[in-house]
């Protein structure tokens, strides 16, 4: 099986984006770059549903990276579960961040001081 190559510096889009992204990657390491070419000069290839192919756009290093994720064999089911980790992990640190910044603020003759 071969590991996501997803980076932190890669800016993983939000999952209706990332649907359209991942099937097209699919299609693209499939069946060449051919293929990118003709979603692009056609109608629907302008609308902002194909953005992320535009270098500019911010997802297009996550679409470039699943290009080369598929053609080297990646699995999309384990992609998703693998990226729904990695938010799980997320969420959690988050609420565990959240939590201690509502923690109640005491003032001791010590200094202030936040009690958990």
């Amino acid at each position: 099986m071969t590991t996501s190559s997803v980076t932190s510096d890669v800016i993983v889009p939000p999952p209706e984006i990332r649907a359209v992204v991942n099937k097209t990657a699919q299609f693209v390491s499939k069946n060449g770059r051919a293929f990118e070419s003709r979603i692009l000069s056609s109608s629907e290839g302008s609308t902002p549903k194909f953005a992320f192919m535009s270098q500019s756009s911010p997802y297009n290093a996550y679409y470039e990276s699943r290009i080369e994720f598929f053609t080297n064999g990646g699995d999309a089911t384990e992609e998703e579960r693998l990226l729904k980790q990695q938010r799980d992990e997320d969420e959690a640190a988050l609420k565990s961040s959240e939590s201690l910044s509502a923690a109640p603020i005491v003032s001791t003759s010590e200094g202030t001081v936040n009690r958990a």
